[in-house]
């Protein structure tokens, strides 16, 4: 026997399981289990073993790669503006490396080691540039193309924003 629940009376139910502060709900009508579980400051959610197509899109939570909200023209303005305050000529070899976040740029893992890169060292694809700190955690900015450092563009501890440069290799 199935049950028979339309879409409205699902959003009843967890409407009502919100309202009333539940931890948990369980619905059982033969083979249709529906399970509803609340957590602290979350709406609640639902499980059902039928095969039913879930809406939501799954949201991804380690390696984010925050997105523009700006206008990508503006972007391309903002970045050509901070190259030429590099005072190098704009040339197809020069690569400006931008930061993948907002948060707390870092030379060194830590201030007794020394720093990742200088000035006129080669790096290869893959070695670490620099340290991003966002919410307590590390995230380490890695070379896409080998070349040397030009550049180096931000100051330990300082903040940056999204897509700011950070590092010129050439």
């Amino acid at each position: 026997m199935a049950m028979n629940i339309d879409l409205q009376q699902l959003a009843d139910i967890l409407a009502l399981a919100e309202q009333a502060k539940i931890d948990a709900l369980e619905l059982r009508q033969g083979d249709t289990h529906i399970r509803i579980v609340c957590r602290d400051g979350e709406p609640p959610t639902t499980t059902n073993n039928h095969h039913t197509p879930n809406r939501q899109q799954p949201v991804p939570i380690a390696n984010t790669q925050p997105q523009p909200t700006s206008d990508p023209n503006a972007d391309r303005s903002s970045q050509q503006t901070a190259t030429d305050k590099t005072n190098h000529p704009n040339t197809d070899t020069a690569t400006s490396i931008t930061s993948p976040m907002v948060g707390t740029f870092y030379r060194q893992s830590s201030p007794d080691n020394p720093p990742f890169i200088e000035v006129g060292k080669t790096v290869a694809i893959g070695d670490t540039l620099c340290i991003i700190e966002a919410m307590k955690i590390m995230h380490e900015v890695k070379a896409e193309r080998a070349g040397t450092v030009r550049e180096i563009l931000a100051n330990d501890g300082d903040m940056v924003e999204y897509d700011q440069p950070l590092i010129v290799l050439g």
